[in-house]
């Protein structure tokens, strides 16, 4: 059976619970950014849940959620990032998804979600900067 691990990073907190690791960081910018590593499911998606809480309590100018080395997420994962997109909604804000890899973005297409969130190739366009 896993167990939460959770520590402080250089950036923010981490938090691990078997193959799911989920740190944040605020940028200078007043972007938060929540990033995951592993898979999103219904095991792991509380971890998720959780950051984005804190990343929206502050007034953030931007919330980005990273999920350049998540592997797969299911559709409690996607109600979860639906979740804080409904919250951003409410301060006419809209959650920004870094998603690379072809099987994340395609779950996210086949749900017809490609519209509802900001989807994004790589850190640097959802940042809007080329430096990356």
């Amino acid at each position: 059976m896993s167990r939460i691990e959770t520590s402080e990073g250089l950036s923010g907190p981490r938090v691990r619970y078997g193959r799911c690791v989920v740190s944040s960081e605020l940028l200078g910018n007043g972007v938060n950014v929540v990033s995951v590593a592993g898979e999103i499911d219904l095991h792991t998606a509380t971890l998720l849940r959780q950051a984005l809480a804190a990343a929206l309590e502050p007034d953030s100018a931007r919330l980005v959620v990273d999920l350049a080395e998540c592997g797969f997420v299911d559709s409690t994962a996607v109600a979860t990032l639906l979740e804080a997109n409904a919250r951003l909604n409410q301060r006419n804000r809209r959650l920004a998804l870094i998603a690379p890899r072809r099987e994340v973005r395609r779950a996210i297409e086949l749900m017809g979600l490609h519209n509802v969130f900001a989807l994004h190739d790589s850190r640097a366009s959802a940042l809007g900067r080329a430096d990356g």
